[in-house]
């Protein structure tokens, strides 16, 4: 019943409040609830019981679960009662895994061996433990999986590797594991996942490869992957996508390809029809053609932050029909996705969704300084013509000054001005507005007042000191000499102002557009074109002036 910018804004502006129910990202939310998994024993100080088996530094929970963390274990005590059915042994000391190692406990399903020392897994290291479900070896020392270490292991579910570090997976290593359905191989040390490498694991859903250096998919990687649908390769080193890379994941509902080294992902989503997530963020994407989501029709969260480009093209998320939530870095680029109910981030800290000025207090301080500016300087401006001063050369520059000045009020009722008629629906006007030649202009008028301002004072300050020091100097300062300074500092802002205008292909064509004011103040992105230009004005001119003053 409203424009999107009021929508998911935290005030109910339909009669039900239909626009502010479901703004939460529930892909999201599920990713991160799959991410971040809780132990399975996390609740064990709750069901712990009277136990059967007594051991130095071991308890128990209900049923047969034994927990033995941090007790200095090297192998497990051979009194272990065989129909346990969970096994916590995290923070021992164990070394060279062999299947020797576990007696035969036919019950067993959980078994967690975190930050245990553990080098090495030999051949069908868990083949006594036949009803294996879930086993958690993170944190260890392993650095190999040799072919057939988990041949027996076949109901086996949830197998976590991860802050291991793991160089090499033999070709057959994952042979057996036909139930397995989440593989955790995060923050290992993994350069490439060749072909054939999983193909033992058909009814994979959830595989975590994040923080590997892995840096080229191979083509057929996933190929035998139907049901899979979490990948996550965050914060390796992935340089380019093919087409084929993600073939066979017919299933595949999140992927997650946040801080790579990808510039291009033209034509890499032709195979992911079913895909409801994808996670760009932090990669070096400059360019995206027009079609290059268009595979992806039930896409429902995209994330764009922290990429090259600046720019996006309403065509290009034409095609995403089902999109509720998408995030860029800058909230401008949301005027490239008006048809998205969500778009992150939803101002600048200055703009809203809704609004140039989005605080009231700021649009009411806009007036008025722009009021007192306009009519404060043009009262000196005509004093001071109209009066004869006694000190033509000292009022000569007050009349400079309020003229940079009255700059600066008509720069500011520029941008109420445009404030009040984009009031309410702001970003449907943000993209061909900062576009414009009224935002150049403004930009423009903005920096040649504020430069104007400032060698003015200094050239004031100049004057001041001169006349003080040296009071009886036969060398009086003239009004041409006035002149001749001020017409330098005039032609030096100007050219100061205009030198980002007259370079485009440098200082790119938004230097003055890139916020929804005008301002060319880049300092807080080093991204962003001609930054440098931009501190050196505002940051090392202003304050090298400031500490003359």
């Amino acid at each position: 019943c409203v424009r999107r910018e009021f929508i998911c804004d935290s005030r109910n502006d339909c009669p039900d409040a239909s626009d502010e129910k479901g703004c939460g990202d529930m892909n999201l939310k599920k990713f991160i609830e799959d991410y971040f998994q809780k132990r399975p024993d996390e609740d064990r100080e709750k069901k712990s019981g009277k136990c059967d088996w007594v051991h130095p530094g071991c308890r128990c929970s209900e049923g047969q679960a034994f927990f033995c963390e941090n007790t200095g274990l090297r192998s497990l005590p051979a009194t272990i009662p065989h129909n346990a059915t969970n096994l916590d042994i995290s923070g021992n000391s164990f070394s060279a895994l062999q299947k020797s190692d576990f007696p035969l406990m036919p019950q067993l399903t959980v078994l967690v061996m975190s930050s245990s020392g553990v080098v090495s897994l030999g051949e069908d290291v868990f083949g006594n433990l036949p009803k294996l479900k879930k086993v958690y070896l993170q944190g260890n020392r392993i650095r190999a999986i040799a072919a057939d270490t988990f041949v027996s292991s076949k109901n086996l579910q949830i197998l976590y590797l991860s802050h291991n570090p793991i160089e090499s997976i033999a070709p057959e290593a994952f042979r057996g594991l036909t139930a397995l359905e989440t593989l955790d191989l995060k923050s290992c040390s993994l350069d490439e996942v060749h072909e054939g490498l999983l193909k033992h694991t058909t009814n994979l859903t959830h595989l975590w490869l994040d923080e590997n250096e892995i840096e080229v998919l191979r083509p057929g990687a996933f190929a035998s992957h139907k049901r899979l649908q979490v990948l996550s390769l965050p914060k390796n080193k992935i340089m380019r996508l093919a087409a084929n890379d993600f073939i066979g994941l017919t299933s595949l509902r999140t992927l997650n390809l946040a801080y790579n080294k990808i510039a291009d992902v033209s034509g890499a989503f032709s195979k992911l029809g079913s895909l409801r997530t994808l996670d760009l963020e932090g990669n070096r994407i400059d360019d995206m053609p027009d079609d290059t989501f268009s595979p992806l029709a039930n896409i429902e969260s995209l994330n764009l932050r922290n990429n090259v480009f600046r720019t996006a093209s309403p065509a290009l998320f034409e095609p995403l029909r089902n999109i509720t939530h998408i995030y860029f870095s800058e909230f401008s680029l949301c005027s490239s996705a008006l048809h998205v109910r969500v778009c992150e981030p939803r101002g600048d800290g200055i703009s809203s969704l809704a609004h140039l000025l989005d605080s009231v207090v700021l649009r009411i301080a806009v007036w008025v300084v722009a009021l007192v500016a306009c009519l404060g300087n043009l009262l000196v401006l005509v004093g001071r013509l109209v009066l004869r001063e006694p000190n033509a050369v000292h009022s000569f520059y007050i009349k400079n000054l309020a003229l940079a000045d009255l700059i600066m009020g008509v720069y500011l009722f520029v941008i109420a001005s445009h404030d009040v008629m984009f009031r309410g629906e702001y970003i449907r006007h943000d993209f061909r507005w900062r576009r414009s030649v009224g935002c150049s202009v403004s930009g423009f008028l903005s920096t040649v007042s504020s430069e104007a301002s400032v060698f003015t004072l200094t050239v004031i300050t100049v004057d001041r000191f001169v006349s003080i020091m040296y009071p009886l100097s036969l060398k009086r300062r003239t009004f041409r000499f006035a002149w001749l300074c001020m017409l330098s500092v005039w032609l030096v802002t100007l050219l100061l102002a205009a030198v980002p205008m007259m370079r485009p292909d440098y200082y790119g064509e938004e230097f003055y557009g890139s916020n929804g004011v005008c301002l060319p103040l880049h300092i807080h992105d080093p991204d962003s074109r001609g930054w440098e230009y931009s501190a050196f004005v505002f940051c090392v001119v202003n304050s090298i002036a400031f500490a003359f003053i």
